[in-house]
């Protein structure tokens, strides 16, 4: 009888183990995970060629490149819910601090992700909303 016990607890035990716990939901990454986005449009103005912000996000980690210095954090991804950086105090996730001469749309980026709760993709392009806007829209970049 307690040998019957202990290998019942024992199988909990591994099978509980093999369950992966990620940003996606379900058993499968999410069409946004696992691809390198570009920033197209910042609400309704179109981002000129040279603000290259970009965008990778995979098991609830993000990374990127915000025009002037790289980003990192988490997110929580739910169906189509979307939140960033939801495991640190000032919701800012991690940056370098390098100073740059166009510093204003790296700020209204940050500041913008930081509003995002669900997103959408139409074809190639992922589209952040926060509850009633669309306030960033990317573009999936090729090679990912």
């Amino acid at each position: 009888m307690l040998k019957n016990i202990f290998f019942s607890l024992l199988n909990i035990i591994i099978l509980t183990g093999c369950v992966e716990l990620s940003g996606g939901s379900g058993d499968f990454p999410s069409a946004i995970e696992g691809h390198k986005w570009k920033l197209v449009s910042f609400g309704d103005n179109r981002v000129v060629a040279t603000d290259r912000i970009t965008l990778s996000l995979k098991s609830g980690h993000y990374s990127g490149w915000s025009g002037c210095n790289s980003m990192s954090g988490t997110y929580l991804l739910d169906g189509d819910k979307l939140v960033f950086d939801t495991d640190t105090p000032f919701h800012s996730g991690v940056s370098t601090m390098m100073a740059c001469s166009n510093m204003g749309l790296e700020t209204k980026f940050h500041e913008a992700i930081q509003k995002v709760n669900h997103y959408r993709i139409e074809g190639k392009y992922l589209i952040f909303l926060d509850k009633n806007h669309e306030i960033l829209v990317f573009v999936r970049t090729t090679g990912s």
